[in-house]
């Protein structure tokens, strides 16, 4: 049963192609991004484009609305992987951003 999800990542390299395949297959696409706007090859094939942080209660419930499943492919990449400085965030936004969102889905009861 096709329905709505969320796709974390939506424009990377794998995102892209969770989406096409998604979308295809009669499923409603709402993207988060962080930085930029999606690829306009992407963003025709989503219903909603939220934007901001993983952190964000604001963000995530609004990207959370009315979905019923979730694709969670969005990280942090360090610019400098032997910049000790870089473990922090890693663990902020790969971690800690990712227990954020499962812990919204859960309560929302999205899978």
């Amino acid at each position: 049963m096709a329905g709505e999800i969320l796709v974390t990542g939506a424009s990377s390299f794998i995102g892209r192609t969770v989406v096409e395949r998604l979308a295809a297959t009669g499923h409603t696409i709402v993207a988060i991004t962080h930085q930029a706007a999606l690829p306009p090859d992407i963003s025709v094939l989503c219903s909603r484009v939220v934007h901001g942080d993983l952190s964000s209660p604001q963000v995530l419930g609004e990207a959370l609305r009315g979905v019923t499943g979730v694709c969670h492919l969005a990280a942090y990449r360090p610019a400098d992987y032997a910049d000790p400085a870089e473990a922090a965030a890693c663990l902020e936004v790969n971690a800690l951003g990712t227990l954020e969102l499962a812990q919204a889905a859960l309560s929302r009861g999205i899978s």
